[in-house]
């Protein structure tokens, strides 16, 4: 699990303290909601990402993932729910218990099943992620949505997050950087003020919102597994399929890999052969737009995370390649290239 939250475009400056509980809080909550566990029962797991540390149930088949940033108490409830509707796609982990917040856990925690597995290979297992996307995407979305996050127009709402996000990584931008920036950015209100109508309508799913390959195993049946779950909401589809193809998110996590444009079209293919011609027809229009509006989402956050003080939650492994990954996207030459390939 890859910084969860970054890619997906949601950054958090961090706080004096986080919330981090010991090996022993952590037994005293688990025996609590009768795990029955002893301290060396838990195995730490590498620090990947930002919103969570994870801790493996040894022998359980479990994996304790703890909310650390301050204020993850009150998303608790929604991070089960998603987890709950998630599972009924075949492609994300079980929810086994939700620990409630206490004085051992002050943010409460989430009791998933483990899955075994291995990073996914780009673009090898495309197919097999627009398989587990287009499952999860096609889950009947229920007429009461609460408590997973809804808004009544999701590319308005990921626009306004891109403004916090560059508003707060102001600091890490170049003047020309700033130049190309506020031109996508242009773009991106003119296009949701001549199009409000069209984009009120347009398909809404119950999406992962942060699906970038690294947020994915391999199962031993071939299956992809998305791990995070803490950005799902109902919104347009084409978020996920513009970001689990976007090159920049893709670099997040692993170097080398390239995506051509025949990949993008077989993942594309794989993923409406699945969903249907219906689907694909109600789509297409917005993979584009939305394409480019998660390039911009994706480097603003790069620009807030520089400023945000959140490295220091990373591992020594992770630290390194998301910095490498950033540094990639926050160079002008570059970021122009990035900018036209989705436009």
């Amino acid at each position: 699990m890859i910084a969860p939250g970054l890619t997906s475009g949601y950054v958090t400056r961090m706080a004096p303290r986080l919330n981090i509980p010991s090996r022993r809080d952590l037994t005293i909550a688990l025996n609590a909601a009768g795990a029955l566990v002893r301290p060396d029962t838990l195995e730490e797991l590498p620090r990947s990402g930002l919103a969570h540390r994870h801790w493996r149930l040894r022998g359980r088949g479990l994996v304790l993932r703890v909310p650390i940033l301050p204020g993850a108490r009150d998303t608790l409830d929604r991070q089960a729910e998603m987890f709950r509707r998630a599972a009924a796609s075949g492609h994300t982990p079980a929810l086994h218990a939700m620990l409630p917040v206490s004085r051992s856990l002050p943010a409460g925690a989430l009791l998933v099943e483990a899955v075994g597995g291995r990073m996914p290979r780009v673009p090898d297992d495309l197919k097999a992620i627009a398989t587990a996307l287009a499952a999860i995407h096609g889950l009947k979305v229920p007429r009461v949505r609460a408590p997973i996050p809804a808004a009544p127009e999701p590319f308005a709402a990921t626009l306004a997050l891109i403004e916090q996000n560059l508003e707060r990584g102001a600091a890490a931008l170049t003047p020309e950087l700033r130049a190309l920036i506020d031109g996508e950015r242009r773009w991106a209100r003119q296009f949701a003020r001549e199009n409000a109508k069209g984009l009120h309508a347009a398909p809404r799913a119950l999406i992962v919102t942060d699906a970038h390959p690294r947020n994915f195993v391999m199962a031993a049946d071939g299956r992809a597994i998305c791990l995070d779950l803490e950005r799902g909401q109902y919104a347009c589809p084409a978020i996920d399929l513009a970001h689990a193809t976007l090159p920049i998110a893709v670099a997040w996590g692993r170097a080398g890999e390239r995506l051509t444009s025949a990949d993008r079209r077989r993942f594309l293919d794989t993923y409406f052969r699945i969903r249907g011609p219906r689907a694909a027809h109600a789509l297409r229009p917005w993979l584009k737009p939305f394409a480019r509006l998660i390039a911009l989402r994706t480097t603003a956050a790069y620009a807030a995370f520089q400023t945000s003080g959140a490295e220091r939650v990373l591992g020594p492994e992770a630290r390194a390649l998301a910095q490498k990954a950033i540094i990639h996207t926050l160079d002008a030459e570059r970021l122009a290239k990035i900018f036209a390939a989705v436009r």
